[in-house]
Parts: structure tokens; C-alpha cells; sequence
């Protein structure tokens, strides 16, 4: 286990850093699509990167010296062991405790889409295809499908609405979410973390503006 935590340390180091860097020198840059990448590449390196370990030779000197420095214990007779207390144990259930709840939360999240998506009316509309709502949300997609209400639908910039979505739709910004809500769980503690995946959203507003502005559209005019 001590292995484990001296990994989320190194983890949560490595994305503070990274983070860090892109905030004072990256943020205000208008290249949306290389902060994406920047900001993926250096969550995913975050997460992975210090799991591997750096197996040095052990030399015989580093034998010998181990061999000597290394502890007896000696019991006694009739040694009675105390009970272990659970107090080192604490950091490490609330730990598992907190994240399970977050990855509860999540799950909880990826079924009510789902179940958004057999529950409700869909259709096709500009070559996209639509899950219609009753009411709520402002519009958002998620992986190939995008979420309108009817009266989002029947909104006079519906047009504009869809382009903004399709944006987030070819450029796969859902995968980006998952993944960061992943990092996110997993460092919980971090706060870092969470400003991370609030980065990665922004970037990924300002990408699907930019799209609309490339195509001619006023994204001004898209509600949402």
C-alpha cells in the first residue's frame, strides 16, 4: 500500500507541475487544439508515467551492505502480540472511501444518459442524430448523439445550436471528459486535478467556437 501512495504522490506532482506550466504560458494562446493535446498528453503522463519504476543493478558493495545493516529481531518467550490499532489505516479508507463514492457518482452519471437515450424520442436532424427531452438541460452531446429539448428544436438558431454540438461530436470531446473524470477520481484530493478537466472543458468550448467561426457562424447566436 505504501507503494500505491508514494504513486498518487508522484502522480499528483507530476499534474500539478504540468498544469502549472500550462496555466502561466499555454492558457492565453489561441492554438485551442495543441492545448487539447498538450493538456491530454500531460494527464495521461501523469497517470501512467510514474506507475513504471527504474530498476538499478545492485551491486555486490550494496549487497554486503544491506546484508549488514539489516535488522534481528529476537522474541521473546511467551511474547503476547498486541492487536495492530487501525489508526495508520485511517489516510487509506477515507481514501478508498471518497473515490469509490466519486466513481459511484460517475456510474451513476453514465446511466442516466443511457437511459436518456432509451427512454426518449430520437430523430435525425441535419444528418445528426437527436434525443429529444421533455424539458431541462441546456443542449449537449455525448459521444455520437447530441441532447436537445423541444424547444431548444424548435428555437429559430437550432441550426447554429447543432453546428456548436457537432463540433464537440467529430472532435470526440466526450472521450477527453471521461478520461479527465478518471484522473479526476483517482486524485480527488488534488485540486489540481479538478481544475484540470475544468481546463480541458474550456479548451473545448473555445475549439467548437472556433470551428463555427471557420464555418461563418455567429457563435454568439447558439444558446448553450
Amino acid at each position: 500500500m505504501d507503494n500505491f501512495f508514494t504513486y498518487l504522490f508522484q502522480s499528483s506532482l507530476c499534474l500539478t507541475v504540468f498544469l502549472l506550466f500550462y496555466l502561466l504560458l499555454l492558457k492565453k494562446e489561441t492554438y485551442y487544439l495543441g492545448n487539447r493535446v498538450y493538456l491530454i498528453i500531460t494527464g495521461c503522463f501523469s497517470v501512467f508515467v510514474p506507475l513504471f519504476k527504474i530498476w538499478l543493478p545492485v551491486t555486490g558493495y550494496t549487497k554486503e551492505i544491506t546484508y549488514f545493516m539489516a535488522p534481528v529481531f529476537i522474541a521473546a518467550k511467551n511474547q503476547v502480540n498486541l492487536p495492530d490499532t487501525y489508526l495508520p489505516y485511517i489516510p487509506e479508507i477515507i481514501y478508498f472511501v471518497v473515490m469509490a463514492i466519486l466513481l459511484l457518482k460517475f456510474i451513476f452519471r453514465l446511466i442516466q444518459i443511457f437511459l436518456l437515450i432509451k427512454r426518449n424520442e430520437s430523430m435525425e436532424l441535419r444528418g445528426q442524430k437527436i434525443v429529444v427531452l421533455e424539458k431541462g438541460n441546456p443542449p449537449f452531446s455525448f459521444l455520437n448523439i447530441i441532447f436537445l429539448t423541444k424547444d431548444q428544436i424548435s428555437d429559430s438558431s437550432i441550426g447554429n445550436i447543432i453546428a456548436h454540438e457537432k463540433m464537440h461530436v467529430h472532435q470526440f470531446h466526450s472521450v477527453d471528459m471521461i478520461l479527465f473524470e478518471i484522473i479526476k477520481i483517482i486524485q480527488w484530493f488534488n485540486p489540481f486535478a479538478w481544475k484540470f478537466k475544468k481546463e480541458i472543458e474550456a479548451q473545448h468550448e473555445f475549439s467548437a467556437d472556433s470551428g463555427l467561426i471557420s464555418d461563418g457562424i455567429d457563435h454568439e447566436n447558439v444558446k448553450g
